[in-house]
């Protein structure tokens, strides 16, 4: 078992959220700091887990109303989650990973002239599929 330092960048897709007579895109972008531990049953498998603290700014604009503009909010939130992978090409491998992020500041988007504000997910789920580099679990 090793302890080390975890780094990560999340980009995500607009999501479209209905609002008013209009729609709102958003996307949440962030980036972590935090710290892991791997377990490397096998020296060409391992397994991390990792808590981080996330910052990030959400991107929004509307899409259907009379005046249409966009804005970006700072967020900020906790993460944990778990990496799975293998080295089956040298020093090359794959990887699957899960991860739910809090985001206990998730900040509300209002429209001009709409009644009802658009409440961000508190929680969010990220899954991934990539490939790694460095060694057999090193």
């Amino acid at each position: 078992m090793r302890l080390g330092v975890v780094v990560d960048l999340t980009v995500a897709m607009e999501r479209e959220q209905a609002l008013g007579a209009g729609s709102v895109l958003w996307s949440r972008e962030f980036g972590g700091v935090g710290i892991r531990v791997r377990w490397l049953p096998e020296k060409r498998w391992l397994i991390d887990a990792s808590l981080s603290l996330a910052a990030g700014v959400v991107f929004a604009r509307g899409v259907g109303f009379t005046a249409v503009s966009g804005s970006g909010q700072i967020d900020g939130g906790a993460c944990a989650g778990v990496v799975v992978g293998g080295y089956e090409l040298g020093p090359f491998g794959v990887f699957l990973s899960a991860r739910g992020c809090g985001w206990p500041w998730a900040p509300r988007i209002a429209v001009e002239g709409v009644e009802e504000q658009l409440q961000l997910p508190v929680f969010e789920g990220v899954m991934g599929i990539g490939v790694m580099w460095g060694g057999r679990g090193g």
